[in-house]
């Protein structure tokens, strides 16, 4: 604990590093609030008016700043956590605001992608997306801010940086931030070769294997497309 008076503000950037990770309480009296204040924003853990603090409010204030240093520790350390699942997953995780500009890019969309974080971030979701796809994904976006909580599905081309594109399964999902402003959660994941497996399935289920003709399921399945 130390007490610090306006004369001795400037020696608290060397006392915080002496500390190191002990946290430091600062005690003002009534008409230094403002320096404790200070204090607090530079690394102080809290500050209390000396006048309030007695033998049975003390041990309480102890208790209170080693616990509450341990939920910061145990958040932190729980951050670093997922913040390492999220950039080691395979699957694309983004947050877009509520226009669908990028907030946050996991490595993955970057790294198989090719794109630099400075390529998305603060850039437009819909402007990497397929034109043929982008109003349907536009409108699966807009029903995700509208029924907040609620998860939502959506396919859609998304451009990679050489100007091929990728086929994207992705499922979104809309939440209040830190300062209460809604925003939007998308998990990703590439399908572009599940698809190109599907086609080449069907393919193969309605053609002849020998001749590469329509096989009698293909001559149907023809014949029911030209009636629609």
């Amino acid at each position: 604990i130390s007490s610090l008076k306006d004369k001795e503000t400037n020696t608290f950037a060397e006392l915080h590093v002496q500390a190191g990770k002990t946290p430091i309480i600062a005690l003002c009296e009534l008409g230094t609030k403002n320096i404790a204040k200070d204090l607090v924003q530079n690394g102080a853990k809290d500050y209390f008016v000396k006048r309030q603090i007695d033998e049975h409010t003390l041990p309480l204030l102890l208790i209170y700043t080693v616990k509450n240093k341990r939920t910061e520790e145990a958040l932190h350390v729980s951050e670093k956590r997922f913040k390492t699942i999220i950039e080691n997953s395979s699957d694309i995780i983004t947050i877009l605001d509520v226009n669908g500009i990028f907030q946050y890019a996991s490595y993955s969309l970057v790294r198989d992608f090719n794109y630099k974080q400075e390529d998305l971030i603060n850039k437009n979701l819909f402007d990497f997306i397929h034109t043929e796809d982008r109003e349907k994904a536009i409108q699966a976006y807009s029903k995700t801010l509208e029924f907040r909580d609620t998860s939502h599905a959506m396919q859609f081309r998304f451009k990679k940086s050489d100007g091929t594109w990728r086929n994207l399964e992705a499922i979104g999902r809309s939440i209040l931030d830190d300062s209460g402003k809604p925003i939007c959660v998308i998990n990703c994941r590439d399908i572009t070769e599940r698809i190109k497996l599907e086609e080449e399935l069907r393919r193969l289920s309605l053609a002849d294997d020998l001749t590469g003709l329509h096989n009698r399921r293909g001559f149907l399945t023809l014949r029911n497309l030209q009636m629609k």
